[in-house]
């Protein structure tokens, strides 16, 4: 079935992995951000069981979910990722550094051959 919303234990989880690094205003914006992204893709119980796999694997939590306050298009690429394919999730379950060769605008924009 696709969420339209985040459940309150994904919430509750993210409050968990912020550990206070995030002010309320800016752990509520994380929300919001990730909240308008879920309808630009078909987002069920699994991509958010995949969208946790892949921010529970990051090395400093509280870092990528700062970045995603600060770049809107991190929080858009890893719902995309979650939702689409769960091939890439377990790639970046591994090997955690990879999301910010992907996030990086100079292979965002780089031409296919």
């Amino acid at each position: 079935m696709r969420l339209t919303k985040l459940s309150t234990d994904f919430v509750r989880k993210l409050a968990e992995y912020s550990g206070g690094g995030l002010s309320s205003s800016g752990f509520d914006k994380l929300i919001n951000r990730f909240e308008d992204n879920l309808n630009e893709t078909y987002f069920t119980g699994s991509s958010e069981a995949n969208l946790l796999r892949i921010i529970q694997g990051v090395y400093n939590r509280v870092s990528l979910l700062k970045e995603c306050v600060k770049y809107p298009h991190y929080t858009e690429i890893l719902v995309s990722i979650a939702a689409n394919s769960n091939y890439l999730t377990d790639i970046l379950v591994i090997n955690p550094e990879y999301f910010h060769w992907i996030v990086n605008p100079s292979v965002l924009n780089k031409k296919l051959n």
